[in-house]
């Protein structure tokens, strides 16, 4: 699965916010936990992987990602990680999400 972003949001067809709590977000990443989860990130038959591209095509989710929520977002993240960016959060939820499922809060265990 590919998403691409933009500056624009009227181009977007999904929009992200980006949040300072996590308790309002529909999706947290942090990698400050105390321990790691053994299989957080064990691959599965449902695995899908997300890449972003620079020139999405026209069936790709192309995301506004921003910190205000400029007319409704479709989505809220919070991000405090040493590894993943907000983009990339973004970009993994997008890509992972089935509007029909519910969405859960990822932890990443601390790394050195």
């Amino acid at each position: 699965m590919h998403v691409g972003f933009t500056d624009d949001p009227v181009r977007a067809t999904v929009r992200v916010q980006i949040v300072d709590d996590p308790d309002a977000a529909d999706f947290a990443v942090t990698d400050d936990a105390a321990t790691d989860e053994p299989s957080a990130c064990a691959l599965a038959p449902t695995t899908r992987l997300v890449a972003i591209a620079e020139q999405p095509a026209a069936t790709d989710p192309v995301i506004y990602l921003s910190h205000d929520d400029g007319g409704g977002a479709d989505y809220r993240i919070f991000v405090r990680s040493n590894s993943f960016t907000a983009r990339d959060a973004a970009a993994l939820l997008v890509g992972a999400s089935d509007r029909h499922a519910p969405i859960t809060t990822a932890s990443i265990g601390s790394r050195s």
